[in-house]
């Protein structure tokens, strides 16, 4: 029997049978967010796929190797499946946003001081944004 572990959100641990777990979930509804079984809860309503966001922006490095998107354009939704890339001369904004994701792989640490245009999930909370990067294109060798 196909068997999974599940959490109480505390330190408790149920071994169910997978088949018994989604019986469980399915009963408790959706859009209800009704506690389930010891604690278990099931958010309202069905997960909803975020939009791939874009931005105009500076790259900034901190001292512990952290990288942001400073005076970052107000992220906007990429509405196109090849969206036109920014002119070099695009106006930046006012905003702060942490880069996250496989930065290596998009060789981020090589965009300090310049001008990118960078896609992503923007992720908000109350201490700050971030944008798990998907794509980021330098439009400008500096950052004016």
């Amino acid at each position: 029997m196909n068997r999974v572990w599940w959490t109480d959100g505390g330190t408790a641990c149920r071994r169910v049978s997978a088949a018994a777990l989604a019986a469980t979930v399915l009963a408790l509804g959706t859009g209800t967010g009704a506690p389930g079984p010891v604690g278990f809860s099931v958010a309202a309503g069905a997960a909803q796929p975020m939009a791939i966001m874009t931005t105009v922006a500076c790259v900034e490095a901190d001292e512990r190797g952290a990288f942001y998107l400073v005076y970052a354009t107000e992220p906007e939704p990429v509405s196109d499946r090849l969206p036109p890339e920014p002119e070099p001369t695009a106006v930046l904004g006012g905003h702060r946003i942490r880069l996250i994701g496989t930065l290596d792989e998009f060789g981020v640490d090589r965009h300090v001081g310049r001008k990118v245009w960078a896609k992503g999930l923007l992720i908000e909370d109350e201490t700050e944004r971030r944008l798990n990067v998907v794509s980021i294109t330098r439009l400008s060798p500096d950052c004016e």
